[in-house]
């Protein structure tokens, strides 16, 4: 597994340079530096042998929830939402809360 994360971010690249992101690797001048970067976002891409279960439940959760019928009309009909998860840590300050996303929804939102 040592390498898979390079596999990652080339496919990641694949995904989002032809859509105006720059791909910048780790290093840049002797200066640790985003993987990859547009106007919005400094992206960096980590990789993991196992997401804890717990955070799988959540976002299956936010899933189920976003489906949900809404009480919130957008024009002329209904539709279903994003699902976010946002993760804080007891004690920790709430502007460093981390804020997670399926790559399909941020794909479709920003791709």
């Amino acid at each position: 597994m040592t390498k898979h994360w390079k596999t990652v971010e080339d496919w990641l690249a694949k995904q989002l340079v032809p859509h105006g992101w720059k791909r910048r690797g780790h290093m840049e001048q002797g200066v640790s530096c985003c993987d990859m970067e547009n106007d919005m976002f400094s992206l960096d891409v980590t990789t993991r042998k196992k997401i804890p279960g717990w955070i799988k439940k959540e976002m299956i959760d936010a899933r189920v929830h976003a489906l949900q019928p809404s009480s919130i009309k957008h024009g002329d009909n209904y539709r279903s939402k994003i699902p976010l998860v946002v993760l804080h840590e007891h004690g920790a300050d709430r502007m460093d809360m981390l804020v997670i996303m399926r790559w399909k929804d941020f794909e479709e939102l920003h791709i």
